[in-house]
């Protein structure tokens, strides 16, 4: 359904809550349709990767490589780090560092 509406004009950055947060905590191939269409990587108080880092490790991985804040900072001041940190994803913690992300 979402290829159809996006092959159709859908606006992939609609939206308060965009599709991009939403596909970010359940489908790898959304995400990267999504990108690929232009939706944008850091868009919202609560980033994409904001919502990965919570157990995708895989779209963690993506939205990095694509070009993802790492220091995105949400309206508590809170990073995807901390949040990564709460949840004791430690994988994702280490990827997070590996590319930059402070606390």
């Amino acid at each position: 359904v979402a290829k159809l509406l996006i092959a159709n004009g859908a606006d992939v950055n609609a939206g308060e809550w965009t599709p991009l947060q939403e596909a970010a905590s359940r489908s790898k191939e959304m995400v990267e349709l999504l990108l690929a269409k232009g939706a944008d990587i850091n868009t919202g108080k609560w980033t994409p990767l904001h919502i990965a880092v919570f157990g995708h490790n895989e779209i963690v991985e993506l939205l990095i490589a694509k070009g993802a804040n790492v220091n995105a900072r949400d309206d508590f001041g809170r990073t995807p780090l901390f949040y990564a940190q709460n949840r004791g994803r430690t994988k994702i913690v280490e990827l997070l560092r590996k590319h930059g992300a402070k606390k």
